[in-house]
């Protein structure tokens, strides 16, 4: 782009403005002369002069150490006022302030463009802020000035010695890229179509200059230098970017030349690559039986039905309205602005957000939903926070697009942002998620309310998918309620597996056997989308070793895309609830975990050094979300989890990895096996000891919940309260620095499955010891409901209504 170009993109107000102290001249300070702002150079002089050094050396930094060892901190202050304050900006700086800046940063501790926008705009103003101020306090991040070495107005004995890099020990680089800022400042610099470096000296700034080096925008950054610049310094910058040697002055009068000729472009529509806009179209749809089957075989969603359904749903039998979806929208409406999906695998989380989308637009809202990464993925997120204020994002799949949203998190303004996550995942990272978005509303769509099961039993009905059940309208209710557990995931199984459709996968599935490769490939193609993480082709290349995967056979094979979309270098399995059906029912046991291996052994020779595949493998190992894609009650399975983590545990991610350790005690628990899962959970215990302030918190809970849950599930009379008691006695105990986690009320809520299970059937003693234990847990969770600042607390309002409950029945 050349440089007119670029002067032409200042026009349409997508430009970066980064000032540097030649920016400053023809200012003038508050002194009574009227004098210029000082260049760097020249301050060091006045400081070594003002301090009674002879010094000729024009390091500032090593100067304003000098001068401390001689004078006050209180007299560099007032010669930094006095030098710094503006009292006059020149026509030149007031015409730069004229235009629209996407994002202005400075190196200067003046307010000069400050003032050059507040004279071009009436009742308008550009904020300063510095590193130590959070982005989420300035929602409009367009109207601030980010002062990188500090504000002068901010300057005090305090300051000083942290905003200010004067006197502080620390470079700007490392102040900078410890700060929140350097992510902000990394999406505008991508995002931008031209950023413009004003007065910006090597001598000073080469620490940024070294981020921008390693941004690779050379072919948008513009440096505009004096026209006496050092012919060295000039040929250093060109490795940044183009150099222009005309000065404030020469930039000036190029825009105004350039502005003459200008004619504004035609602003195109946005239309993002990565985020999907859902649009409604109003002619009626005509809906088939194989419409519907498609939905529930391959999660072949069909946008326009789905919009007919929800606006007639006796006409358009597809989707049934989940209840969740509503309170969202009023949610919205009241002011809440962050939301968190939880369910299961297959229990309609995609479906919901997809119906959310599409409800929240007939409200008004302009609606993005992520559908792909792609490199203009930053900015694109920066466009939608700049120009749409009412629009929400939805993430599906927080930990697959947590970057992604943590990056959108620090420069939304009223944005709206919805994600979802899946049960057993949100369990362990919801601090991280909170961390990231601040607080959030979770709804759990995890189970089917009687409303919603009577709609379901309507549509299988409708398709003829009760088979067995077809004259027994109240029997198929109470098999979805209590054999199915109220999960659609299980409801849409136990129809998968009649013989028509059984049938018709395991024909597919026989197709694709024929060939070896083709099938580990589908393998493993279906246990990342049970892990829910993004498969390239190029990864499935290298984790099977088969260059024939790149033929565009294997992407061809009719078979194949039965099941599975490629889209670009993208392949994803079409429905989850299938994938988990033909892992745990068609594709053999010990295959299944050959290629977990397989997979596992990959991640594990670069996980040291690409972050992704050490997500990936702390995913993989992750017990709960193997126990959720198989069929953990037939012994083949047992066996060859167990040799799935007895394989991998030599391997060097894995060897000393607390989280591993966890996950295999947590799978030995299940099997009853107490002695190993102890000896494990111990492992964790001495692993944390050598990690310094490990808080084994996430050890504890997990360890609780995993009894609880196995005694009742697996566990039996003799057994259970010895398991119970040892769980209590930790959930009970609050350490200092864990008041207001949630995590040990919501393992309490266990208690009432144990009480329905066994209490019964305890001896006199036992109960009354359990009694006990539940009126303990409940003073713990009314103290907990009066602190400030608590967060979930719906969690733990559901545990104390049945400690409340378990404890009114035996008064």
């Amino acid at each position: 782009m050349t440089f007119e170009k670029a002067i032409e993109k200042i026009f349409e107000g997508n430009c970066i403005l980064f000032t540097g102290s030649g920016f400053s001249f023809g200012a003038k300070n508050i002194l009574t002369k009227a004098s210029d702002i000082k260049s760097a150079p020249d301050l060091a002089k006045l400081l070594y002069r003002d301090s009674g050094y002879s010094s000729s050396n024009t390091d500032l930094k090593k100067a304003a150490t000098a001068y401390l060892k001689k004078k006050s901190v209180y007299d560099l202050i007032d010669i930094l006022k006095k030098e710094f304050t503006i009292s006059e900006i020149s026509s030149d700086h007031e015409y730069i302030g004229s235009f629209k800046w996407s994002k202005v940063y400075t190196t200067n501790y003046d307010d000069i463009i400050e003032t050059a926008y507040k004279q071009n705009r009436t009742g308008e103003y550009l904020t300063p802020v510095t590193l130590s101020d959070h982005p989420n306090d300035f929602p409009d991040k367009d109207k601030v000035v980010v002062h990188l070495n500090g504000y002068i107005d901010d300057l005090t004995a305090d300051t000083l010695n942290s905003d200010f890099r004067l006197v502080n020990r620390s470079y700007l680089t490392d102040d900078f890229e410890k700060s929140k800022w350097i992510e902000i400042f990394k999406g505008d610099i991508k995002a931008c179509d031209a950023i413009f470096f004003v007065g910006f000296s090597l001598d000073y700034d080469l620490d940024i200059a070294r981020i921008i080096h390693n941004s690779d925008i050379n072919n948008k950054a513009y440096f505009i230098v004096w026209d006496k610049e050092d012919e060295i310094n000039v040929e250093t910058l060109k490795e940044f970017g183009d150099v222009q040697p005309i000065s404030l002055s020469g930039f000036v009068q190029k825009i105004r030349d350039v502005k003459k000729g200008y004619i504004p472009t035609i602003h195109k529509l946005f239309n993002p690559l990565c985020f999907s806009q859902p649009i409604l179209k109003k002619p009626l749809p005509k809906i088939r039986d194989i419409d519907f089957y498609n939905l529930l075989l391959f999660g072949d969603l069909n946008d326009h039905i789905l919009y007919h359904s929800l606006l007639d749903p006796s006409k358009f039998k597809y989707f049934s309205l989940r209840e969740g979806v509503e309170k969202v929208i009023d949610d919205i409406k009241d002011g809440k602005e962050n939301f968190l999906i939880e369910a299961g695998l297959g229990n309609g989380k995609t479906l919901f957000l997809r119906a959310l989308s599409i409800l929240l637009i007939k409200e008004g809202y302009r609606v993005f939903f992520f559908e792909k990464y792609r490199a203009c993925i930053e900015s694109e997120i920066q466009k939608i926070c700049d120009e749409y204020d009412k629009s929400v994002l939805i993430f599906d799949d927080y930990h697959t697009a947590k970057e992604h949203i943590a990056f959108f998190s620090l420069r939304r303004k009223s944005q709206i942002l919805i994600t979802s996550e899946r049960i057993h995942l949100h369990e362990v990272i919801f601090e991280e998620i909170e961390d990231t978005i601040g607080e959030y509303e979770t709804i759990n769509i995890d189970s089917l309310t009687d409303n919603e099961l009577t709609i379901l039993d309507n549509y299988l009905s409708n398709y003829s998918l009760w088979k067995e059940f077809t004259t027994k309208p109240a029997e198929r209710i109470e098999y979805m309620s209590t054999t199915c557990r109220r999960q659609m995931c299980n409801i849409i199984l136990s129809r998968i597996k009649s013989p028509d459709l059984s049938k018709r996968i395991e024909t597919i599935i026989n197709n694709i056997k024929k060939k070896d490769e083709f099938y580990t490939a589908v393998i493993v193609i279906l246990i990342s989308e049970s892990f829910r993480f993004r498969l390239e082709l190029g990864e499935l290349v290298e984790t099977i070793g088969s260059a024939a995967l790149n033929n565009p056979g294997f992407k061809a094979n009719a078979h194949i895309k039965e099941f599975i979309n490629f889209e670009q270098n993208q392949i994803s399995f079409k429905s989850p609830i299938l994938s988990q059906y033909i892992l745990s029912n068609i594709v053999h046991p010990e295959l299944v975990i050959d290629s977990l291996i397989l997979i596992a052994s990959n991640l594990d020779n670069k996980y040291d050094i690409h972050k992704p595949s050490k997500d990936k493998l702390i995913s993989i190992i992750n017990f709960r979300t193997i126990q959720k894609s198989i069929n953990l009650n037939e012994p083949v399975w047992k066996r060859e989890i167990f040799r799935f983590y007895e394989t991998i545990k030599d391997y060097n991610f894995c060897r000393n990895n607390i989280h591993f350790w966890l996950q295999y005690a947590i799978a030995r628990l299940s099997d009853y096996n107490y002695e190993i899962a102890g000896a494990y959970f111990e492992k964790c215990y001495e692993l944390a000891k050598t990690i310094k302030g490990y808080d084994t918190y996430k050890i504890d809970n997990h360890y609780c919940r995993f009894i609880l849950e196995n005694e009742v599930e697996n566990g039996n009379k003799s057994t259970c309260m010895n398991a119970f008691e040892h769980a209590h006695s930790i959930l009970i105990n609050t350490r200092r620095g864990e008041e207001k986690k949630h995590y040990p009320f919501r393992v309490a809520g266990q208690y009432e499955r144990f009480y329905k299970k066994y209490f019964n059937a305890l001896e006199a003693h036992h109960r009354k010891k359990f009694l006990t234990a539940c009126d303990e847990m409940l003073k713990k969770c009314e103290k907990y409901l009066q602190l400030v600042g608590v967060t979930h607390v719906r969690y733990v309002h559901d545990t104390k209504r049945k400690l409340e409950s378990i404890l009114q029945e035996n008064l």
